[in-house]
């Protein structure tokens, strides 16, 4: 569950300026839960 557990992604840019399309669905997905 992902609300339960730390979660760490290795992405292109920050949250807020995501630099590619993977990192910007990445932080889209995890951002609902």
């Amino acid at each position: 569950d992902v609300k339960s557990n730390p979660v760490m992604i290795y992405m292109k840019g920050v949250p807020d300026a995501p630099r590619c399309g993977f990192s910007a669905l990445a932080v889209r997905v995890l951002q609902e839960y």
